[in-house]
């Protein structure tokens, strides 16, 4: 004898549609619907390894949001277009996945690291001897007395 989906039905507690008059609303409509010219987001776009991933716009923020993490942040740029958006997110992408990790750095932070390099130059420019010792730590660097 082969049992009737009644059976399951009231063995297991599960509610088949045809037993509780159709089938329920779906919750998450908002999320089903296509938000922009009929595109659905978030959009990724990847490189190898690498992506970034578009964001569409919205009442509260009118703009499309690129998103991509280097050096252990999540950052985030704003564009008009889409078509502006998904060039940056190209773009980011490609860095990434290439190990350019400097995307990570703000413009002040970029600066900073520039000024220390040239800081350095000059330092070396000057001491020429703080370059010679070798770094296996039998000899000591003239410039740094206690390194090891």
């Amino acid at each position: 004898m082969v049992p009737k989906s009644s059976d399951f039905t009231r063995a297991s507690g599960a509610i088949f549609s045809g037993e509780n008059g159709g089938s329920q609303g779906v919750r998450t409509v908002c999320a089903q619907k296509p938000k922009d010219n009929g595109m659905t987001f978030p959009v990724t776009v990847p490189d190898r390894k690498a992506e970034a991933i578009i964001y569409g716009r919205s009442e509260a923020y009118p703009y499309y949001r690129v998103c991509w993490n280097a050096a252990g942040k999540r950052l985030m740029q704003s564009c008009k277009t889409y078509k502006e958006a998904y060039r940056v997110a190209k773009a980011k992408a490609k860095a990434l996945s290439k190990g350019n990790q400097s995307l990570a750095l703000s413009a002040k932070e970029a600066s900073d690291m520039l000024a220390i390099r040239e800081a350095l130059h000059a330092f070396i420019a000057v001491n020429p001897s703080a370059t010679s010792g070798r770094c296996s730590g039998r000899t000591k660097s003239p410039a740094f007395p206690g390194h090891r």
